[in-house]
């Protein structure tokens, strides 16, 4: 899954086509690639996952620029040839030891959407992070509840579950929630956003099973 973790230039019809949980959430026309594509009018393709530009007369002319390369994201006010001030959306990032500037106009000197859209969709991108990926002492519990997203929900709760990577038992509790799903030897994690899609957590979810015995809050394997 490399839609939202790569920046990609030219790249073929099928990789600009929505991989399966990919949502396109703004379509916008008449916007320009100021920095590498000057005068050329381009589609803007605003997805839960990454934001895709191509050039309307050239379609093989495009840019994958996926929300996890972003550095920043905001506006740039860009002083035109017609001598009118406008508000371009810029965005700097980061692939492969490599750093990318990307300034995209909008012909429509009326809408904002193509900053407003972008901004937006990455700021919900970012915020859910935290129930994508591994995070140890995160603040993904209130109040001894576990915070879930919208439209998430608590599939099943075990109750005195045991860590034995930390070697004691903390009367733990183990969720699974509707975005959690364990397929073969791989365990993914879903974004709230996303529906269908997946990104991966644990490498290889290997059981494990023992017998120990308790000795003052610690473990003894037998």
């Amino acid at each position: 899954m490399w839609q939202d973790n790569q920046v990609k230039f030219d790249v073929s019809h099928s990789n600009m086509q929505l991989r399966p949980g990919e949502l396109t959430v703004d379509k916008l026309d008449m916007i320009e690639d100021t920095k590498g594509n000057t005068g050329d009018l381009g589609r803007l393709i605003v997805t839960n996952l990454r934001i895709i530009w191509h050039s309307l007369s050239l379609p093989r002319i495009n840019l994958s620029i996926g929300y996890n390369t972003f550095i920043t994201v905001n506006t740039k006010i860009l002083h035109t040839v017609h001598d009118v001030y406008i508000q371009a959306l810029h965005i700097l990032t980061s692939f492969r030891n490599s750093r990318y500037e990307f300034i995209f106009t909008n012909h429509d000197t009326k809408s904002t959407r193509h900053y407003t859209s972008v901004i937006g969709v990455h700021r919900a991108y970012v915020s859910s992070k935290i129930y994508r990926e591994i995070k140890l002492r995160s603040g993904i519990i209130r109040e001894n509840r576990l915070v879930l997203l919208p439209q998430e929900k608590v599939h099943s709760s075990v109750k005195d579950v045991w860590n034995l990577s930390i070697e004691q038992n903390l009367g733990c509790t183990k969720k699974f929630s509707t975005d959690e799903e364990v397929k073969g030897e791989v365990e993914k994690w879903t974004k709230g956003l996303a529906g269908n899609y997946f990104e991966e957590g644990i490498k290889k979810l290997i059981p494990r099973f023992t017998t120990c015995i308790e000795r003052n809050g610690d473990y003894v394997e037998k």
